[in-house]
């Protein structure tokens, strides 16, 4: 097949999105198939290209498309300046397909836009709006939805009626599962006397960023342990550090090289999931990258008891704690460091899962997907 992934997204970028979609990409040509993503052209603080960014081999092709780069007049007009930007982008767009494309988009705008002038449109859904008719009208000509969910796949398929199928995000095996804690921490620079609680990704509320502070305020007369979280953006970790400063036992690393990221969670004792239930996205639609780098890395879990993240996990391959409560996530993280045999019992019930949940297994079930509806 020929695919254009079209994607209104700054690439590269620190945020995970841009991670999966490259990533599926790459699956995708590695499958055979002639893959090309379209992204805008706009400023980027990050000077690096998206494969050396990511960590990727270069094998399939990347378009910066030339638009209007109006982002940084989103504080004042909000949606609007995005909605104006991506119209120039779908413009400049249009001159560059070949028109035997199929499109794989994220983007409910880019269905209705090329899906009008003939293209094989199928969009990739990672959450659902609560102005779900608009969503429901710019997807009426869609082929289908690959979904990120179950949760997600269910309301789409009820406000669409559009074939739907939940295809769960992935993770690479992870080669460092499994080493010795000690020498992956030296090679980290990490200390090798604490027991290291580490969080991994960005730093926004709904993520429970706020839940693992009051976790680390209560653990924080234990001195044998260590907060430790990595990812974010400058702006976010600078933030959370001016707030926890005089909290001991907590450090903000910020963003790491790609590749480095399996290092960090495979030299962990416990991995923190503590997503909060503020948000639908968080309670039903969210399928984190991080969760299946988590399970690959061979080291226990304790997560939010939410839907979204036990279409996944269960009893068997996690500990729980309660969206949004420090107290309970603290007991849950104690749990699981005083009952190391079991916490391990529960990290390799992970490892195992995490094999069925592979960017090879994405590809299969994606193109297979795409494949049936376009046909």
């Amino acid at each position: 097949m020929k695919i254009a992934y079209v994607a209104h997204i700054r690439l590269p970028t620190e945020k995970a999105h841009g991670y999966q979609i490259m990533r599926v990409c790459t699956q995708w040509a590695n499958a055979g198939h002639e893959v090309v993503l379209y992204v805008p052209k706009r400023h980027n603080h990050i000077t690096q290209d998206a494969f050396t960014f990511y960590g990727l081999t270069q094998n399939f092709s990347i378009e910066y498309v030339p638009c209007k780069d109006l982002m940084h007049f989103v504080p004042l007009f909000g949606r609007l300046a995005f909605f104006a930007q991506a119209y120039t982008f779908l413009r400049a767009l249009r001159r560059q397909l070949s028109g035997g494309e199929i499109v794989y988009t994220r983007d409910a705008e880019a269905v209705w836009y090329l899906s009008k002038r003939g293209y094989k449109c199928v969009f990739n859904a990672h959450m659902w709006p609560r102005k779900s008719w608009l969503a429901a009208w710019l997807l009426a000509k869609a082929r289908g939805v690959v979904a990120n969910s179950q949760g997600t796949a269910g309301v789409v398929q009820a406000a669409t009626g559009l074939p739907t199928v939940a295809v769960y995000n992935a993770s690479d095996t992870n080669p460092y599962a499994g080493a010795q804690k000690e020498v992956l921490r030296k090679e980290l620079s990490l200390p090798t006397d604490k027991k290291i609680i580490l969080y991994s990704g960005h730093l926004y509320r709904w993520k429970g960023v706020d839940t693992l502070l009051e976790c680390a305020r209560i653990l924080q007369q234990s001195p044998e342990l260590l907060f430790v979280c990595i990812g974010g953006t400058g702006d976010d970790v600078a933030r959370m550090q001016h707030e926890t400063k005089g909290v001991p036992g907590i450090q903000f690393l910020g963003h790491k090289p790609k590749e480095l990221v399996p290092k960090y969670l495979a030299a962990a004792d416990v991995l923190v999931l503590p997503n909060t239930s503020a948000t639908e996205e968080s309670v039903h639609f969210t399928s984190p990258l991080k969760l299946f780098e988590y399970m690959a890395s061979g080291t226990p879990i304790v997560a939010s008891d939410l839907p979204s993240l036990k279409e996944v996990l269960s009893d068997t391959t996690a500990f729980f704690a309660q969206p949004g409560s420090g107290e309970s996530l603290s007991r849950a993280v104690q749990e699981a460091l005083a009952n190391i045999g079991e916490a391990q019992v529960r990290a390799r019930a992970a490892l195992a899962l995490s094999r069925e949940h592979t960017w090879e297994a994405h590809a299969q079930k994606t193109l297979a997907f795409i494949e049936s509806v376009t046909a």
